[in-house]
C-alpha cells in the first residue's frame, strides 16, 4: 500500500476510534503481577463456595468435579466432556510454612526445599508439624506448584503467547501423585536420543472421584496429549516459560494459592538457615 494511502488509512482508523494508534503512557506501567492477581485452575469439591448458590463465590452451572479458572470465574472443564489441554511451563515443589488455625493462621514463610521437615512430625490429621525451634508448631504444607499455560483448541493454528492463558494448579497431598506421574511421563520422552523441554507436549487435564477412609472429593487425572510441532505455538510456549520463570513469581504463588492475595511470601532456603 503506497505511503499516502497508509496515512489515509490510519488518520481514518484514528477518527473513529481516537485509542487506535495511541503510543504514549497506558496508565499501565507500573502494574505488576502482585496487582493483577495469579490465576489458579482447581477442582470443584462438594463444599467448594462456588458450588452454594448462597456464597458470594457462588459460579452459575459449577458443580462437583469441574475445572474453574479461580480468577476469571470461567469453567473450563466439565466431567464427562472433553479434557481441558494445557502445556506445562514449570514446575516446582515447595514447603510452606502456616500458623495453626488456633494461633491465628496465615502463611509464615515459603521454604524451598525439603530440609524443613526435619524438625517436623506427622500428626493424626497427616499434617507435619514443627517440632523444634524456630516455628514450632507451625505446620508445613508440601505443595507442587505447576505452571501451564491452555488455550490449545486448535494445535495447528498460529497461536503466539499472547492467544495463551498462564495459569497455576498447587498440588498437594494425594493430589501430588497426579503431577508425579506427568513428571515421570514428560522425563522419559526422548527425540533423537535426547530429552525435550517440560513444555515441548501438551496434557489433557481430566478430573476423577476419589476417596479413602477419612472421605472422598474430586481429584486430577493428567494423561500425555500431543507433541507441540507448530513453530508459532512453540515460540509461544517458550516465551510463556520465561516469563513465569522468576524468583519473584516463585515467592507469589503460595499467597496467592491460599489466601486469595498476591502479597509475596518470604522465601527461604533451609540449608542456609538451619
Amino acid at each position: 500500500m503506497p505511503a499516502k494511502k497508509q496515512a489515509q488509512k490510519a488518520s481514518e482508523e484514528t477518527a473513529i476510534n481516537p485509542w487506535a494508534n495511541h503510543s504514549g503512557s497506558t496508565g499501565m506501567e507500573n502494574v505488576t503481577q502482585q496487582d493483577l492477581g495469579i490465576p489458579f485452575l482447581t477442582v470443584l469439591q462438594d463444599l467448594s463456595p462456588q458450588v452454594k448458590k448462597q456464597k458470594e463465590e457462588y459460579i452459575p452451572g459449577a458443580e462437583p468435579g469441574m475445572i474453574i479458572n479461580t480468577l476469571t470465574k470461567e469453567i473450563l472443564y466439565t466431567d464427562g466432556d472433553q479434557p481441558l489441554n494445557i502445556v506445562p511451563l514449570s514446575y516446582e515443589r515447595l514447603y510452606v510454612e502456616w500458623k495453626p488455625r488456633n494461633a491465628g493462621g496465615g502463611i509464615v514463610k515459603v521454604h524451598s526445599n525439603a530440609a524443613i521437615l526435619s524438625r517436623t512430625k506427622r500428626n493424626d490429621r497427616n499434617e507435619d508439624v514443627i517440632q523444634l525451634g524456630e516455628g514450632q508448631g507451625n505446620v508445613i504444607a508440601t505443595t507442587g506448584y505447576l505452571q501451564v499455560a491452555y488455550g490449545l483448541e486448535n494445535f495447528d493454528a498460529k497461536i503466539g503467547l499472547d492467544s495463551l492463558t498462564i495459569a497455576v494448579i498447587a498440588f498437594k497431598s494425594t493430589q501430588l501423585k497426579a503431577v508425579q506421574g506427568m513428571l515421570n511421563t514428560a522425563r522419559s520422552i526422548r527425540i533423537n536420543g535426547r530429552p525435550v523441554p517440560l513444555f515441548s507436549h501438551s496434557y489433557e487435564l481430566t478430573t476423577l472421584s476419589q476417596s479413602n477412609d477419612q472421605g472422598d472429593w474430586w481429584g486430577w487425572k493428567i494423561k500425555l496429549g500431543k507433541m507441540i510441532t507448530s513453530p508459532d505455538l512453540a515460540t509461544g510456549v517458550i516465551q510463556a516459560n520465561q516469563s513465569v520463570s522468576s524468583s519473584e513469581n516463585k515467592a507469589l504463588l503460595p499467597v496467592a494459592d491460599t489466601q486469595g492475595s498476591s502479597a509475596a511470601a518470604e522465601l527461604v532456603d533451609d540449608k542456609e538457615v538451619f
